[in-house]
Parts: C-alpha cells; structure tokens; sequence
C-alpha cells in the first residue's frame, strides 16, 4: 500500500508501534508543506494521537510559511496533542519565507532575516509549544532553495532569543544544530 494512502487508523495503530518498538522516546520530525495536504492533516492527528497514547514529545518541521507554525499547531493541539510537549523546530530559518498578504508589510523586514518576525515569534511562543532555533553556526547567506532568500545569521537568532526570554518564554526555548548536509559540519 502506498504511504500516502494509508487511513488515519493506520497511521494510528498503537498495537503495531507497540509490537515493533520497545522504547518510544520522541516522535519526529514530523514534516508539513505549505499549503498542508490532506495527508500530512493525518499525520499530524496521528502524532498526537500517539503522543497522547505514549506520553512521548513531539517535533514537527513547518511548511515554508509564517502561518505554518501556527496552522500546523492548531491541527495539533485539536487532535489532543498536549502543545507544551511539541518543538517546532526551524524557527529561525528557512522555513518562513513566504509570507500571507494580511502580514505581507511586517514579513518586508523579515525577507532580510528569512525568519518569523520578533513580535511573531512571540505570538507563536504564547501557543505554548517549545520554539527550537536550530541553526547556529550557520552564517551562509546563500539559500539553495531559494536564490532570493537571505538566510539569517545568529545576530537574528539572538534577537529572537532575546524577544522569547524578555517576553517570559525562557522555558519554551530549545537551540540545536540542524545538520542534514555535509557542508554543515565543517
């Protein structure tokens, strides 16, 4: 059966998870495009689901969208996804270029930082979902998926650090190093 077909029970199958895995310690990265397709809905209630079963934490990796976060995380928390044990990771990066009409004069700044803005942020802080700024160290501006896009530097994270601590946030924050590519190990 091909994965993107798979039903909603059998993303679910607690049963199965539980024959095949011993230990569940975190689940993710749960992955999301923008706009969100029927199917990554249903891998969404079925994290939370699972989290709900397993009491494990959750990582989920937005689509490329200031609104994805908190779309993403409405979806979520709806399907009993317990918010405060969920990091949404790429917070600082790539993963909010484009940005809605309705935000389109505030995410102008934001084009220079590719990131959510420090009052959206904020915004997103107060879901209650751990907000992860995972690429420190990473100081190439040049974007591969998108030429026009600046990635930002941690200067930018550091404002977004900053926003997130002065604003009462401090025990939302999670900070990585998202290493995918070999060049990001140097």
């Amino acid at each position: 059966m091909e994965l993107m077909a798979l039903s909603l029970e059998s993303l679910v199958c607690l049963d199965c998870l539980i024959d095949t895995l011993w230990l569940m310690i975190i689940a993710g990265e749960i992955a999301s495009n923008w706009p969100i397709h029927q199917f990554e809905k249903n891998v969404l209630v079925a994290s939370a689901h699972i989290q709900s079963e397993l009491n494990v934490p959750v990582i989920i990796h937005p689509g490329r969208n200031t609104e994805a976060p908190f779309e993403v995380m409405r979806i979520f928390a709806e399907a009993g996804g317990k918010v405060a044990k969920t990091v949404m990771s790429h917070l600082d990066s790539e993963s909010h270029l484009f940005a809605s009409a309705s935000i389109l004069m505030n995410t102008l700044l934001n084009f220079m930082t590719g990131t959510l803005s420090v009052e959206e942020i904020v915004e997103f802080a107060a879901t209650g979902t751990i907000c992860e700024l995972d690429l420190f160290g990473n100081e190439v501006s040049y974007y591969e998926l998108s030429a026009e896009f600046d990635m930002p530097n941690d200067a930018n994270r550091i404002a977004q650090l900053k926003a997130l601590i002065d604003n009462g946030y401090a025990d939302q924050i999670t900070i990585s190093h998202d290493i995918h590519t070999k060049h990001r190990l140097v």
